[in-house]
């Protein structure tokens, strides 16, 4: 008997660039637990190329074909089932992921609208898949649907009932080291292209009950771990692989790094491996809101490799309880920020936006209180209605008023086989507590703060602070101010807010209609529409208008500073100019790939350096004396830096990526050369 051919595959757009850059770790875990379970009796072949992928189904037919779905790739997971029944009707088409509803209702609705789905995987993959091959293998393809599968769920179609078929859930794999590497077994070696970075996986499961977040099911409420020797093996089986791969990334999925002890361990290695082998240049991880000392021990190993979140959601205790979350209470953060002060590190604040409850006034209070923790990177993002939450179901959405709309998942486009194919999904752009105008209001703030009040400008900061104003008065004054500003930062601006509305549409067929005109598809391809937002919009002002921007800084600086000691004008603004001096040094050619090799010189009546690194608490009119420093780009940024270019590109869109993904944003800063 020939062995059953099954395709897994874990699509990424491609339309603009490759949009999902990670290694298809997740179907590679399923293929390596069903060779272990059924060894000859099946072939797997695995993809992450649309294109390949159909080429592969037209030239090598599969019996089955497993498609993954999430919000960056469901109406390609479609576009792969519907191929494939084009091709042969037969062939057993099976989705999983997180993208998938929780009410019974809504999973028929779900599945209704897309026909080329057979069986939608619940939960984790590996036993489900598993059940599905032991059935086929033993009734056929011809019975397979015939009765209920464990862990599965589909729409009765052989019988005309239009009934929504269930399973029975099933136990989540307790020992996670049943399922071999599918690194370390060689499965994953040709996704190590050059393109895509690794991605590791050392715990399953969540233990918090976030209502906004996939993971408050409580099926994934017990936390499971590979252990310490699979997951040290798989990164030195990575580190072998990568090595002389364009390549400076590693992903770590858990959603909690760092909160158990052996994260440490794990934190270490990879500290160790970029000194030894330059690999990895960045992580991205999701710290964990527990144990916070410990998550920041972990961190701390990492160096600039990454930083911890805080991860707030809201500031306000009526929404807190609403979201079932509980935040630390204000001195613990405030511990916690002085600590990684202390270690240079920089931790985020993620707010979501809008939340139950929350109203612009409560808002505001928590950023103030937020901002003047201390020294936090904070970032509100817009609230994802996902399936898989709460906050797709009706009736929550009713009880608090979400009005929502739709927009393009950034880069996750592309024409397939001569069709497009979008990915929308689906936002809440105001409730019965805050409307939309206030919702433009904290988007343009967070504009400002990801654009000024970040580490890039750190100097003009710690000054105000030394001359005794607080940061939420400095923040507050880079926003009250901003009618004032260099008609080019107006600009972005004024196009950040259109942007923001511009994107939005009130259905998927509208957003799909939209974008396949072909002048607004050349548009989205280069950027000038359909990109992220926020990140457009930074990167615009820092790369295209970084001198204005500074020179704005600087002016509101001044301004601040006038109102605190009106006796000192002149002072403060010579001492103001050697900073925007010393910032204009630092940030030249942060987006230029032809400045990678360059020096740039800073002149100016301050040592603006040696009060940086002064740590007795000197104030910078004690440095007073004429100075000269050299600013370079480092050997590792110089590889950070020609990484980005080589994945991103030079265009707004690549520049915003590159923004977007840079955990450690002084990595974009040029340094000072040593003497």
């Amino acid at each position: 008997m020939k062995p059953i051919k099954i395709f897994l595959a874990d699509l990424t757009h491609t339309g603009a660039c490759v949009a999902t850059e990670n290694i298809p770790l997740n179907i590679g875990l399923i293929a390596s637990y069903l060779n272990k379970l059924y060894g000859k009796s099946i072939e797997i072949h695995l993809f992450k190329y649309p294109e390949k992928l159909l080429s592969s189904l037209k030239t090598n037919e599969p019996h089955i074909l497993g498609v993954s779905n999430y919000a960056w790739n469901s109406n390609l997971a479609e576009w792969a089932c519907k191929k494939a029944k084009m091709i042969n009707p037969n062939i057993l088409t099976i989705q999983g992921g997180w993208n998938f509803p929780l009410d019974k209702e809504e999973r028929f609705n779900f599945l209704n609208s897309r026909k080329s789905i057979d069986l939608y995987v619940i939960h984790e993959g590996e036993i489900a898949f598993a059940n599905i091959i032991e059935k086929y293998l033993h009734l056929g393809p011809q019975k397979l649907l015939d009765i209920p599968l464990s862990g599965c769920t589909y729409i009765d179609k052989k019988h005309n009932s239009k009934e929504l078929i269930t399973g029975e859930t099933l136990p989540r794999i307790k020992d996670l080291d049943l399922i071999p590497s599918p690194y370390t077994t060689g499965l994953l070696d040709e996704f190590f292209d050059g393109i895509l970075m690794p991605i590791i996986e050392t715990t399953r499961g969540c233990p918090f009950t976030c209502t906004y977040c996939n993971s408050a099911n409580s099926y994934y409420s017990k936390i499971r771990r590979f252990s310490d020797d699979y997951v040290l093996s798989e990164l030195q089986y990575i580190s072998k692989k990568i090595k002389g791969k364009d390549v400076g990334s590693l992903f770590i999925t858990d959603t909690n790094f760092g909160m158990y002890t052996r994260d440490i361990k794990i934190a270490k290695y990879l500290a160790k491996s970029r000194e030894e082998i330059s690999w990895p240049q960045n992580i991205f991880i999701t710290t964990g809101k527990n144990k916070i000392d410990r998550v920041f021990k972990a961190v701390d190993c990492l160096k600039d490799l990454s930083v911890p979140s805080l991860s707030m959601q809201s500031m306000n205790p009526e929404t807190q309880k609403e979201i079932k979350r509980s935040n630390l209470k204000l001195l613990p953060y405030n511990s916690i920020v002085k600590n990684a002060e202390a270690k240079n590190l920089l931790p985020m604040a993620e707010l979501i936006v809008p939340l139950p409850k929350e109203t612009l006034d409560t808002y505001w209070e928590g950023i103030e209180k937020l901002i003047n923790i201390g020294n936090i990177r904070i970032i509100s993002y817009t609230l994802q209605l996902n399936y898989g939450t709460v906050f797709r179901q009706k009736d929550f959405l009713i009880e608090h008023g979400y009005k929502s709309k739709y927009r393009l998942v950034p880069n996750d486009f592309g024409i397939y086989d001569n069709e497009f194919v979008f990915e929308p999904e689906l936002v809440a752009i105001s409730s019965k507590y805050l409307s939309f105008e206030d919702y433009l209001k904290i988007r343009c703030f967070t504009f400002y703060l990801e654009t000024m009040y970040c580490s890039l400008f750190e100097e003009f900061l710690k000054f105000v602070l030394e001359i005794g104003l607080t940061r939420f008065m400095y923040a507050a004054s880079l926003r009250d101010q901003f009618d004032t500003a260099p008609q080019s930062l107006i600009k972005t601006r004024d196009s950040f807010i259109n942007d923001t509305k511009n994107e939005l549409f009130s259905s998927e067929k509208e957003l799909s209609s939209f974008y396949s005109n072909p002048d607004n598809y050349s548009k989205l391809k280069e950027g000038i529409i359909g990109s992220n937002v926020l990140y457009k919009h930074s990167s615009l002002a820092m790369s295209e208008h970084h001198e204005d921007l500074i020179n704005y800084i600087a002016h509101c600086t001044c301004q601040l500073a006038a109102k605190q000691d009106k006796s000192a004008n002149k002072t403060i603004l010579n001492m103001v100019t050697s900073i925007k001096n010393y910032c204009k040094a630092k940030l030249q050619g942060i987006f230029d790939p032809r400045a990678t090799e360059s020096e740039v010189s800073y002149k100016g009546e301050y040592d603006i350096k040696e009060w940086l690194d002064n740590k007795s608490g000197k104030k910078l009119n004690n440095f007073m004396k004429t100075t000269e420093n050299t600013f370079i780009f480092n050997d590792k940024q110089k590889r950070f830096r020609n990484d980005s270019f080589a994945r991103c590109g030079t265009s707004i869109q690549g520049k915003a990526k590159i923004l977007a993904r840079t955990e450690v944003l002084k990595k974009l800063a040029r340094v000072h050369k040593n003497p």
